[in-house]
């Protein structure tokens, strides 16, 4: 669960809220609580709030049926590619295009192995049809995501030391 990397003080003082918050029928009274709450405590959003978290959550969830093990065996994996991908200064642009490398891996990995569990005699050309163009888009959407880290890393970075522009490469 995503919340379990709330830090354990934000952890205490916000679940409660946060609960009674979830619970709260009236959409508006909810909003307004919520913006206080966040607004206090902004790492609740920056855990809570993180989509690309999420969707990878659910793909894991989705993947491995709700098998424990098996989800905290890819979590960890993925954790492991994203630390060997992550170069030391990276910035924000570089942790979000990182993530969405191994997720777009993950995604690709996980059809290809669906498409394999259903190739089998007698698949229908339909259905044959449809993984081969799902696997297709996915291996796109990697290979875009490798290209946008790439090219992100490629940028010089610009630094003006008494009024001379220094361009270092990295």
């Amino acid at each position: 669960m995503i919340l379990q990397k709330v830090p354990q003080k934000v952890f205490k003082e916000g679940l409660d809220r946060m609960l009674k918050i979830i619970d709260d029928t009236d959409r508006n009274r909810a909003r307004a609580k919520a913006i206080v709450l966040l607004n206090e405590m902004p790492e609740l959003a920056e855990v809570v709030g993180d989509a690309a978290e999420t969707a990878e959550d659910n793909l894991i969830k989705t993947v491995t049926g709700g098998q424990v093990w098996y989800e905290e065996s890819i979590r960890k994996h993925l954790a492991n590619m994203r630390e060997k991908l992550s170069l030391p200064g990276d910035g924000e642009l570089e942790k979000l295009l990182v993530a969405q490398v191994v997720l777009c891996w993950f995604a690709l990995s996980s059809a290809q192995g669906s498409r394999a569990q259903k190739w089998r005699p007698g698949i229908g050309t339909e259905s044959a049809d449809f993984w081969d163009r799902h696997v297709s888009r996915l291996n796109n959407d990697f290979l875009k995501a490798c290209k946008a880290l790439a090219t992100v890393r490629r940028f010089p970075v610009q630094v003006n030391i008494a009024e001379k522009q220094i361009n270092i490469a990295r």
